[in-house]
């Protein structure tokens, strides 16, 4: 069995560097062993072409045990290349966090709660942690948008026009106007939009909505 002893509580990492016929064999079984749920399995190509294999324990595995399922998925030399590597007890959570920054676009900023005494006062500040939302602020787009809507409201675009279905957000209190293509309010105006020649334009604001920033 591979489950896991109680010997101890740290994160162990069995590691493999082989073809990538062998390691797509390797991970194939342990996919399908009865510990698939308690380890982590990467494999990636280096820059020599080979294919490098990393399984993750939450405790020191059956070594044993651990061999004899590579060897039998993709043979005996497999099993015995297979190298272990104790790793300092770590919290991968704040380790997560140390590579994300505050981004600025504009003057808004972009930033989890671990960042939140980062983000400078004379900018508009949204917090977003990962996986409440769909990302933290560090893809283009979420970026790319921010930008977009900082030059509006340079612009002094803030009420809708006859050419324009777009509202600019702006920071009133409690209220604050949602900014998503994907409103029902947003898609008729964008439908509406683009049945007039030579448009090509989205709405992303329509009216104020119920304090949510949607990006």
């Amino acid at each position: 069995m591979l489950e896991p002893s109680r010997r101890r509580d740290t994160t162990v990492v069995a590691r493999l560097s082989s073809d990538a016929a062998t390691v797509q064999k390797i991970a194939d079984a342990l996919a399908g062993s009865p510990a698939a749920e308690e380890i982590a399995v990467a494999a990636f190509e280096d820059a020599s072409g080979r294919w490098s294999l990393a399984i993750y324990f939450r405790q020191h595995p059956d070594e044993t045990a651990l061999r004899a399922l590579i060897a039998s998925a993709a043979g005996t030399a497999a099993a015995q290349a297979l190298g272990f590597e104790t790793l300092a007890p770590t919290d991968w959570v704040d380790k997560s966090r140390e590579g994300l920054a505050p981004v600025e676009a504009g003057r808004f900023v972009v930033h989890g709660a671990h960042a939140r005494e980062r983000a400078r006062i004379n900018r508009i500040s949204v917090e977003i942690d990962a996986g409440l939302a769909f990302g933290t602020g560090h893809h283009g787009t979420t970026r790319g948008c921010l930008l977009a809507l900082d030059r509006i409201i340079k612009q002094g675009n803030r009420r809708p026009t006859k050419s324009s279905f777009r509202s600019s957000p702006r920071k009133r209190g409690p209220r604050a106007p949602v900014c998503s293509p994907w409103t029902p309010a947003c898609a008729g105006a964008s439908g509406r939009l683009r049945c007039k020649p030579g448009r090509r334009a989205v709405a992303l604001d329509v009216g104020t909505g119920t304090g949510v920033l949607a990006i």
